[in-house]
């Protein structure tokens, strides 16, 4: 082919080829430039599915004029042999330029910029590439991004519209790495978005997905979604989050790794939904990035040793040296000074000056160099997985790091393991026999296991047990336990909390020798909302502590008990992040937290750091995934915690609960939902925290009605036959409150109607829309109402159990009834009785005494709501004929729905899942279908590995 003329193209050399064809670099004789010039193999070319793609290609592109596109001249055939002329680049692909490393920083955002603006322009113009990866990329000799190979691209007709489902077949130029499987989905699965691997309707967000794959690999040099096979490769895009870039490359700016995560957002809804935004950001975060270098960027001054002392022309621009004020390096001489001297004639008292700032400046250097700051704990980090099961509820590494505790669910069963973590073998130390598990840890001298244990069904109350570390019989240190336990350093004394108990309403610090004898109460305050953690600082000398607040606008603190004053003071109130546990860092300089942030993943913990004393906080993790338990070795270089990945869905089922089960397209799966209802005209009611929104069942429709990407939205209720809209709003605006707010079901005319307390929550509406039904747990106890227009709360007359904890509440259909769900505890036995109050609604009027009966439930079956806490709106529910009441049970692992019948008969299981748990389900207000929210977790113990200071 060399020298042939093709048309009125002169081939000159060979770029390349692969299976499709091969491509030539050629002379345009007629224009006098260089082109490159594609042509399809032979037997490709018979392919119509091939050549097909082959004009896609050039269509597409050649409708594209924009620099960072590859311009498409032409296609036409010669001798029967496809071909078309195109730019010619001189460069490489990015997939050769990242080769396994990253990218440099600037060159990743100006390269991400470029490809941004590129897939902006043909996304306007109704183009989607379907195949954006490094190969389909080209870094030009003057480092330009370039977009290339529109084959799999498709025209739609505007830059929204959906394009039709899987219908074209994948990428057929084979890259085994990465595995692209022809004639199965569309695209090079590596880089697929979650709905080209579920070969749904596609539109320009799939492109930016890609795209994110593309930035990921970028900044670490891996791929974001890794397996040894397709169908591994498809599991881990549709269900796992990626490892967090910063842990790949910890040089990444973390605004970077907001922007990657964003991107490869499962829900294309929650999704960046324009490329122009994408640049936006990246462009926004070179700039602070840019500004946040040049601002540390060490003075570069002058050296003196290079100055000839007798040349008094030297030239001291840049920067002017003024008389008297010449600077001087650490390492000048002493030749140096005497130069400056004669060139500046310094007097005495000015070399005495220079001198004394000399020999400051080299004891600074001095002591610098044996007193440097030690680092805050976890600030740079690597990461290893210990477990693969997936099953894993809490974990605790041992003091010397070697070892981990794991607490193991299988199917419904819990018990406690020992992990050699260097050679990965198992102990069981504890076997499950129905208890369950909490907080484990290990003694300081590492000879025992302590841990928490109660019964699911008989009991709700934990107990402290201990036990030696390689096996043995559970011996009860103290009972009634309701932290996690913390050991002195020298292991003499173990401390933890106990809410009421003795006194209900207080909450008891306790203190006690290791082996649980000479108990006594530290402080008492009153009780505050669970979880509550302690945590005994490395120099033995105080008790950090923390809660939840929702006081002033406080979502959560930090206290700090002096041991030798006895005194309890507020280390750090937080009003945007509410930490749930607490242990110390390095040498006690930080308090290691995990923590919930507002905003859209407000149920994802993550770990962070206040430093100690200052209380300046920062984060350690911020992935997708989600984290729980916090567990620090003795010499706080490991930290032990679970990477949790979630993934939901709501199932479609006949009232009955038996029958075909249809899943609900489209809602989001990485997070959990806090909240489904159902509207008069048969619509799904959800909130994803961030937002309340609407959509029909087939998965279409989607409507926003609320969005709060800094507050949390949960509990939404359908109101006045469709017309309004109930929620409870928390930590609205940003602000650490709490409430429950009414509007139109549009969003509009949104007002707050009731501030609530931390675990307060919104139950549901009277069928007229007047009163709406909630509970302010735990500032007052009983069942509440309020008037939906506004007014004085009050408690239900007949519903106030001021000596019972309401679980739940629900209203019928018909809006007579009131049914709570009611657990009383028994001091004596300490077990809790599980009933269901009915109150006649009626009977509430002024001077009526109200009429309240009991449904006594099966003792034998097991409830979701396990034990007493904050109240739920989920879970609890009347069935469509107002006969019965229905509710969650567990068994083995799995949750169903059971009804109670309100006549006393005999209850049953109407639902048939086999795993998974439920957090909520609702029937439709004609009673034809019943929606099941169900969730799945996948937990893992990960160990954080502290590799001291960053490098600089």
């Amino acid at each position: 082919m060399i020298g042939r003329v093709i048309s009125h193209y002169r081939i000159v050399e060979k770029l390349g080829g692969g299976g499709m064809g091969v491509v030539y670099k050629a002379e345009d004789v007629k224009l006098g430039r260089s082109v490159a010039l594609k042509f399809l193999a032979e037997e490709v070319a018979r392919d119509p599915q091939a050549l097909s793609r082959f004009q896609r290609e050039a269509r597409a592109a050649s409708a594209l004029n924009h620099p960072n596109i590859c311009t498409i001249y032409e296609i036409d055939e010669h001798d029967g042999q496809a071909f078309m002329a195109m730019e010619f680049m001189d460069g490489i692909t990015l997939k050769h330029w990242i080769n396994g490393n990253p990218v440099e920083i600037d060159k990743l955002f100006s390269l991400g910029v470029e490809i941004a603006d590129g897939l902006d322009a043909a996304h306007s113009q109704g183009i989607v590439h379907r195949d954006i990866k490094p190969a389909n990329l080209f870094v030009t000799r003057r480092g330009h991004a370039k977009i290339l190979d529109f084959g799999l691209a498709k025209l739609t007709a505007n830059r929204y519209a959906p394009l039709e489902a899987g219908a074209a077949q994948a990428t057929t130029e084979a890259d085994d790495e990465h595995i692209t499987t022809p004639g199965t989905a569309l695209g090079t699965i590596a880089y697929m978005s979650p709905e080209q691997a579920l070969g749904r309707e596609l539109d320009a967000r799939t492109d930016l997905f890609s795209f994110g794959a593309v930035l990921y690999e970028m900044a670490t040099g891996k791929l974001p979604f890794r397996g040894d096979t397709s169908a591994a490769m498809f599991d881990a895009i549709l269900h796992k989050a990626p490892i967090a870039p910063v842990r790949l490359n910890p040089e990444l700016p973390q605004r970077l790794e907001e922007i990657v995560n964003k991107a490869l957002e499962k829900d294309r809804g929650l999704r960046y939904q324009q490329a122009a935004d994408l640049r936006a950001d990246l462009q926004r975060v070179r700039r602070d990035y840019d500004s946040s270098r040049q601002a540390h960027s060490p003075t570069v001054k002058p050296s003196f040793s290079s100055v000839a002392a007798t040349d008094a022309s030297s030239d001291w621009s840049a920067p002017q040296v003024a008389a008297g004020s010449a600077p001087v390096t650490q390492n000048s001489s002493s030749s140096t000074v005497s130069a400056v001297m004669r060139e500046h004639k310094l007097g005495a008292a000015a070399v005495g000056a220079l001198i004394l700032v000399l020999v400051a400046a080299a004891s600074y250097g001095l002591y610098s160099l044996f007193h440097r700051a030690v680092p805050e704990a976890f600030q740079n980090f690597t990461v290893t997985q210990v477990t693969n099961t997936g099953t894993v509820a809490q974990t605790a590494v041992s003091t010397d790091g070697k070892f981990v505790l794991n607490v193991q669910n299988d199917k419904g069963e819990q018990s406690l393991w020992l992990r050699n973590v260097a050679t990965g073998s198992n102990t069981e130390v504890v076997r499950g026999s129905g208890q369950r598990f909490a907080t484990p840890a290990f003694s300081p001298d590492g000879d025992y296991i302590y841990f928490r244990e109660t019964a699911p069904v008989t009991t709700g109350v934990f107990d402290l047990r201990r036990v030696p570390v390689l096996g043995g019989t559970p011996q009860v240190i103290s009972r009634d336990v309701d932290s996690n336990v913390t050991f002195s350093p020298d292991g003499k004394n173990i401390a933890y909390f106990r809410d009421n108990d003795p006194e209900v309403g207080k909450s008891l610090l306790m203190e006690a020798n290791a082996d649980g004898s000479g108990e006594q109460v530290l402080f008492s305050q009153p009780a505050r909302e669970s979880p509550v953690w302690a945590a005994w600082s490395p120099d033995g000398k105080r008790i950090a502590t923390d809660f939840f607040s929702f006081r002033g606008g406080i979502l959560g603190e930090v206290d700090v008990f002096d041991l030798a004053s006895r005194r309890q003071q507020t280390f750090v109130q937080t009003n945007d992040v509410v930490p749930f546990q607490i242990a110390w860092g390095t040498e006690g300089r930080s308090v290691l937290v995990g923590y919930l942030a507002l905003g859209p993943s407000a149920l994802h913990g993550q770990i962070g750091a206040y430093s100690y004393p200052q209380g300046k906080f920062r984060t350690v993790t911020n992935d997708a995934a989600a984290h729980d338990t916090l567990s620090v070795s003795s010499d706080g270089k490991t930290l032990a915690t679970l990477e949790i990945v979630w993934t939901n869905e709501i199932d479609l089922l006949p009232a009955g609960g038996a029958g075909t089960v249809s899943v609900v397209p489209g809602i989001p799966r990485q997070e959990i939902l806090p909240g489904l209802d159902w509207t008069p005209a048969g619509q799904l009611i959800l909130s994803d925290g961030a937002r309340v929104f609407g959509m029909r069942t087939d998965g279409t429709g989607a409507t926003t009605m609320l969005n709060d990407q800094g507050g949390f939205i949960k509990d939404p209720a359908s109101c006045d036959a469709g017309r309004s809209l109930g929620v409870a709003w928390a930590l609205r605006g940003g602000r650490g409150t709490t409430g429950v707010w009414y509007g139109r079901a549009d969003g509009s005319n949104f007002a707050e109607v009731v501030p609530l307390g931390a675990g307060g929550v919104l139950w549901g509406c009277s069928r007229d829309g007047k009163w709406l039904y909630y509970s302010d747990y735990p500032q007052t106890p009983g069942i509440w109402r309020v008037a939906s227009a506004g007014g004085k709360p009050e408690v239900v007359h007949g519903m106030e159990l001021t000596n019972a904890a309401p679980q739940s509440a629900a209203l019928s259909p018909d809006g007579k009834l009131l049914a709570a769900f009611v657990q009383q505890v028994s001091p004596e036995s300490r077990t809790y009785t599980n009933r269901i109050d009915l109150l006649d609604l009626s009977s509430t009027e002024a001077g009526q005494k109200p009429q309240v009966r009991t449904v006594a439930v099966d003792p034998n079956v097991s409830f979701v709501f396990r034990q007493p806490g904050p109240p739920s709106s989920t879970g609890f529910h009347f069935t469509p004929d107002g006969k019965a009441v229905a509710f969650g049970i567990t068994a083995k692992g799995t949750d169903n729905v059971w009804i109670q019948p309100l006549d006393g008969s005999k209850g049953r299981q109407i639902t048939n899942f086999k795993g998974d748990q439920i957090l909520d389900f609702r029937w439709s207000t004609d009673g034809r279908s019943l929606a099941v929210l169900r969730y799945h977790s996948d937990s893992d113990v990960i160990l954080l590995h502290d590799n001291g200071a960053p490098s600089p």
